[in-house]
């Protein structure tokens, strides 16, 4: 069983927060929630097997594809923590408050973005932004002839998948990863997602919280258990699956 607690929250106390603190505020919400949806998604995803060994294949492709969109996320979020103005607010204003988990956080963020701009290099060369001419003539030719550079349509757009671009996107992620097997890069792009996406995640939850606390009720953030939301027989996250075929009726 889950509990959601529900933080009553007004436009007249969000506009009682100077206009930085709340810019920052709802930007580092704004990611956690995109954050969330993308992790479940993906998860949804990489859950689905089945024997059809088409589907597996398209399957696979739809779970790339939603994990390119996360680490672009997450680049992107990271580059709205780096902002000047957000930088001042975190290292100066909030510096003392945010409490340790959450300095941890931030210390192995600055860590993993010091030491390596995959994320980065992928976000703006594939996830976020269409490569240009010469990146996609180098991925094209990366691609194997005997590859299956089929397209896949469908009566509805929805189980179509066009097979030959993915093939060449995919390429173009192994030349950024050095990896020159797939399943290789797919993991290797996981390994950095993963404790990014938890550390990114709980780190702008305690800036949250330590906006919250100075301006508002620090008692908000500390509901009572027993006083939510009861959400009972939701479903495993682990046995939750998204097929990549579906049916619509008419």
């Amino acid at each position: 069983m889950n509990e959601i607690f529900r933080v009553p929250i007004s436009k007249a106390q969000l506009r009682s927060i100077p206009v930085d603190d709340r810019n920052l505020l709802l930007l580092a919400s704004h990611a956690v929630n995109q954050m969330s949806v993308l992790k479940k998604v993906l998860i949804f995803s990489l859950n689905y097997e089945t024997e059809n060994e088409l589907e597996n294949a398209l399957s696979a492709a739809q779970s790339q594809m939603i994990l390119r969109f996360l680490f672009g996320v997450l680049a992107e979020a990271w580059e709205m923590v780096k902002r000047p103005i957000h930088q001042r607010l975190i290292g100066q204003d909030y510096a003392e408050v945010i409490e340790l988990a959450g300095k941890k956080a931030h210390a192995a963020l600055k860590k993993h973005f010091g030491e390596s701009n995959l994320l980065h290099r992928l976000r703006n060369t594939i996830a976020y932004h269409h490569p240009d001419g010469p990146q996609l003539v180098a991925a094209f030719e990366d691609v194997p002839e005997d590859e299956d550079w089929a397209w896949y349509p469908s009566d509805t757009i929805n189980n179509s998948f066009y097979l030959a671009s993915d093939l060449v996107i995919t390429a173009g992620i192994l030349r950024v990863t050095g990896e020159t097997d797939t399943t290789k890069a797919f993991k290797k792009v996981l390994e950095i997602v993963v404790p990014v996406s938890n550390d990114l995640t709980e780190f702008l939850l305690y800036v949250m919280r330590a906006i919250i606390s100075r301006y508002l009720d620090p008692t908000m953030l500390s509901p009572q258990i027993g006083t939510g939301t009861k959400i009972e027989n939701a479903p495993d996250l682990y046995k939750v699956a998204i097929p990549f075929f579906t049916n619509r009726d008419h």
